[in-house]
């Protein structure tokens, strides 16, 4: 791996390295980084990190998603791995990612149902294929598999009893907590031989988050933790000892949706929701191992986490921001009833 002083662009540099029409004239990013492995990318984020900057993605396109002065801002610039660059990217053949960061977190059958929409569209190539990074309100999404069980009307009316929005996940898996401090992650991808490529897509997605996690300082570990909810042999842990991320998929004909649901902080709120409604749901688990990113890394909120997960999808594949297409919002409207629990 280069050295830092290699990866990061400064002054004069850094600025022709980002020509934006929009930047205000005499302002420039305090750095850019041209990164060209995951691991040059974990470097970027720690180094960010510890000198109080701000990382934000300088996409394909004209615009950067800023929330502060882009003087204390250092820019990554999207771009590709090269072949043999080894970690998640080697794992990709993507062109380009949609980044699409809107959520309705009053409204999570309807969000649900708004990348259930997105799937069908990548599917039918009437839709770049598209990365999602949403926040919640206090919400259950249940498995299907959840709904076959004799318990599951008594754990959705426990969910709404806590103060929890209960809906059905596009993706398998078995019932996960949201709350303000989690984030979901979705990727809407093509596919003609979804069905060979099941492993493949949760060993690029796992490593991916584990990335990300690590540039922030957790020991993120890709594997099961005994006792975990919603279990799955691509869950990330800290230390191996806490459950901090886990995925599941809806493979279709010709694509797959591929769903993580990342608790950012407040992990008792969860632990405690997991605990009732897997005993309503009659399904074994342990509340002490779920575990959030910030009790790993002190400081990091769903900002932090949100800019490493971006610089580590990044170097994947090029990102480009953009917002939700407005008739993808209006079938999504016309699917929301069917992502509500058929108990309701």
């Amino acid at each position: 791996m280069r050295t830092i002083e290699a990866i990061l662009l400064t002054g004069a540099d850094a600025f022709r390295a980002h020509p934006q029409a929009d930047v205000p004239e005499g302002e420039r990013p305090a750095a850019v980084a041209v990164p060209t492995s995951v691991e040059e990318v974990q470097a970027v984020v720690r180094h960010a990190a510890e000198h109080g900057l701000r990382v934000a993605v300088h996409t394909t396109g004209r615009g950067v998603r800023q929330t502060g002065r882009l003087s204390d801002t250092l820019l990554v610039q999207t771009r590709a791995a090269p072949a043999g660059a080894g970690g998640p990217a080697r794992l990709t053949t993507l062109r380009r990612l949609l980044l699409l960061r809107e959520s309705h977190p009053d409204r999570p059958a309807f969000d649900m149902a708004v990348s259930s929409v997105l799937l069908t569209r990548v599917v039918r190539g009437e839709h770049e294929p598209a990365l999602r990074l949403v926040r919640h309100a206090p919400s259950v999404a249940f498995g299907r598999m959840d709904a076959l069980q004799p318990g599951f009307a008594a754990a959705v009316a426990k969910a709404r009893e806590l103060g929890y929005e209960p809906f059905e996940r596009l993706a398998g898996g078995r019932a996960a907590v949201y709350h303000e401090g989690v984030l979901t992650i979705g990727e809407a991808l093509r596919d003609d031989e979804a069905g060979l490529h099941i492993n493949r897509r949760y060993e690029t997605t796992a490593e991916t988050v584990a990335a990300a996690l690590r540039s922030l300082g957790v020991d993120a570990r890709v594997g099961a933790v005994a006792g975990e909810y919603c279990p799955g042999d691509f869950s990330v842990s800290a230390r191996g000892a806490v459950k901090l991320s886990g995925t599941a998929q809806r493979v279709v004909r010709g694509g797959a949706y591929v769903g993580t649901v990342l608790v950012v902080s407040d992990a008792a709120r969860v632990a405690a929701v997991v605990e009732e409604l897997y005993a309503a749901l009659g399904l074994p688990v342990d509340p002490q191992v779920t575990g959030a990113v910030a009790d790993e890394a002190p400081g990091a909120g769903l900002d932090a986490v949100e800019d490493a997960l971006i610089a580590a999808y990044a170097a994947r594949a090029p990102l480009r921001e953009a917002t939700l297409d407005p008739e993808v919002l209006a079938e999504a409207a016309a699917l929301e009833a069917r992502f509500r629990p058929r108990s309701s």
